[in-house]
Parts: C-alpha cells; sequence; structure tokens
C-alpha cells in the first residue's frame, strides 16, 4: 500500500486527469528532486502515463495498469 507523497499522488488523479511536476510538488509538498524521482518511478512501473505538449509535461494514471 503506498504511502506519502505516492498516494496524494493517486488521489489527486483518480479525481483529476492529469498533474503537473510543479502542481504535484505543492500538493504533496515535495521539492522537484524527490517529485522526478517518484514520477519517474511510477513511469517506469505503467501506474503513470507521461504527456508532452509545447508549453508543458503532465502525467496521467494509466487506465491499463491495474489498481491494486
Amino acid at each position: 500500500k503506498l504511502e506519502g507523497p505516492e498516494r496524494i499522488l493517486l488521489e489527486y488523479l483518480e479525481k483529476h486527469v492529469d498533474i503537473t511536476k510543479s502542481k504535484f510538488c505543492r500538493i504533496a509538498a515535495v521539492n522537484s528532486y524527490k517529485a522526478d524521482t517518484i514520477l519517474v518511478n511510477m513511469v517506469s512501473a505503467n501506474t503513470l502515463l507521461m504527456h508532452f505538449t509545447e508549453q508543458q509535461v503532465t502525467y496521467s494514471l494509466n487506465p491499463e495498469h491495474e489498481k491494486s
């Protein structure tokens, strides 16, 4: 079971379409380095999808990933 920032992130994404790294830093009270580490690990685990636009990178839940 996830704790701390990861749990905050998943709970946010269950209610919202996506999130930016800066928003994640604010809601989870983590620094940019910690946020990068968490986001990269969750993308690597196929829990999150990464989306690139001209302005920003956003993250969303991967609908293919099984809920635990």
